[in-house]
């Protein structure tokens, strides 16, 4: 089975057909969920940007950290599922990333 590189809205609905068995329209309404999230999440990080920059944050704090996540996920996910054929690694690298996420904020940003 050969897969190429793809963005985060390209890759989970193939992984829904094809790891999970959905059919198309189920892997639709499924997916479209990572899109509700990724817009109403870019929403809240520009508020929060904003709020931070307002504190007194730096600009590059407030505003170039999260683009590097945002930059780098879908590059090592469509690579991950290029090189093994598995959308397991992915699931993996989303889910550390996440982690990651999470120390960053609770334990680096200050208040």
């Amino acid at each position: 089975m050969q897969h190429t590189a793809r963005g985060g809205a390209t890759w989970f609905p193939i992984y829904l057909v094809q790891a999970r068995g959905m059919t198309i329209l189920q892997a639709g309404l499924v997916a479209s969920l990572p899109a509700i999230c990724g817009f109403s999440g870019g929403v809240l990080g520009g508020v929060l940007s904003d709020g931070m920059i307002r504190r007194g944050h730096s600009l590059t704090l407030a505003r170039k950290v999260p683009i590097v996540g945002g930059i780098v996920t879908p590059i090592v996910i469509g690579y991950r599922v290029a090189k093994t054929g598995s959308f397991n690694g992915a699931l993996v690298f989303v889910g550390l990333n996440a982690l990651l996420t999470v120390f960053s904020y609770l334990v680096i940003v200050k208040d």
